[in-house]
Formats: structure tokens, sequence, C-alpha cells
């Protein structure tokens, strides 16, 4: 591993690495979950085929969520080897750029990974929970996913104008402001957790099971909130 690693660092002709203790921790912690993410979406897509025969649109969904997290991590890679949380004055000029380059590119695939994957769950209640009221709740949310969805992931690729101005501060051009899209962006990723959380806790509570098993129900539910 630390030959492949050897050879895989961005280095400068005198050998310096900028593979930073914060890069390492960063990529470990994304290569972990997303591990996690491939077996356990193995796991059902094997379920859906294999045993029920048939897949649907809810699986189709996070199939692609899945698809858009592996491209998110191979620029974040990239973003790692290149001084993601390292000092910027510690960085030289063609391997900041290098990293820029990259994290504007990671932006909307985290985006479309997270949409997909929030519109996959809820497709999944369609099938769980098939009343009416809750069509109607879930539907209203798809149309936000796709509507706050679409601008995330367009202004993650055209919030410079030139875009190389991301990168590159110095070129003529505009920006948004990207703290303040980051924060918006973050607000509603969080609103919409937490509405796809609560809105199956009052189908939950009406089943006629003993409150142990009510409450245990409800619990597994809520480890989605992790």
């Amino acid at each position: 591993m630390a030959d492949v690693l050897h050879i895989l660092l961005p280095r400068e002709e005198t050998g310096q690495s900028y593979f930073s203790h914060g890069g390492k921790r960063g990529l470990s912690i994304s290569v972990v979950f997303t591990s996690l993410a491939t077996i356990f979406v193995t796991a059902r897509i094997y379920t859906r085929t294999r045993l029920m025969k048939r897949m649907e649109p809810n699986d189709w969904m996070i199939l692609i969520a899945l698809t858009f997290s592996y491209v998110f991590m191979g620029f974040f890679i990239v973003e790692s080897l290149n001084g993601m949380g390292m000092h910027g004055a510690d960085i030289p000029p063609p391997v900041m750029l290098k990293q820029m380059k990259a994290f504007w590119l990671t932006i909307p695939f985290y985006n479309a990974a997270l949409l997909c994957a929030k519109a996959s769950i809820l497709m999944q209640y369609f099938r769980v929970f098939p009343t009416k009221r809750m069509r109607v709740v879930c539907w209203v949310l798809i149309g936000v996913l796709a509507t706050y969805g679409s601008w995330a992931v367009l202004s993650a690729f055209l919030n410079c104008i030139p875009v190389a101005k991301f990168w590159n501060p110095t070129l003529p051009g505009y920006c948004i402001n990207q703290k303040g899209l980051w924060f918006s962006n973050a607000s509603m990723h969080i609103f919409t957790d937490l509405a796809i959380l609560i809105i199956p806790i009052p189908a939950l509570h009406a089943l006629e099971l003993p409150k142990r098993q009510k409450i245990a129900l409800i619990s597994i539910f809520a480890l989605g909130g992790f």
C-alpha cells in the first residue's frame, strides 16, 4: 500500500507530499462510508433481482445515487492528494490549482448523490405507506427536492462566470456569494432530512402494535437521522 501511495501522491521536485493528515482522515472516512453504501445497495439489489424478481423505481434511484457518490469519490481523492486540509500558504500554486478544480467538481456530484438518495427513500414510502395522504406529502417533498436540487447542482457548476474564476480568483468575472450559497443549500438539506424522518411517524404511531414494538419500529426509522 505504501508503494502505491508513493506513486500516486503529488510531489514537487523536492519530494514534498501534499497528502496531509486532514486529507488522509477525510479520505478514510469517505472510503469507509462509500464502501458500506456499496455493500448495502448490493445486498438490496441482489434481494430485488434474485428473490423478488423485480426492480422498483426506488431501487433504480438508489443506484443512481451510488453512481454519483462514486464520481464524487473520484474527485475527492484528487482533492485529498493535493493539499486538502493544509493551510493555503503551504501549498504551491500548481498543487492548489489541482485541488480547487477537483473541489469544484465534487460539489455538484455531492448534491446529486444526496438528492437521489432522499428521492429513493420517499419512493419507498409509497410502497410502505400506501395512503393517499402519505402519497401527497411524498410528492410534495419530491417536488421540493427537484426544485432546490436543480438549483443546487446548477449553481455548483456555474457559481462563477467564467467558471475558471472559482479556482483562479484573479480572473475578471463574477461569483455568487459562495458562503451564502453553501449555507442555504445546507439548510435545505437539513430541512428535507428532518421532513423525511418525521412524515412516517404518524403512520407508524397509528399501527395496532404493542407499545414496545411500536417504539422499536419508530426507533429503526429514526436511525436514518444518522
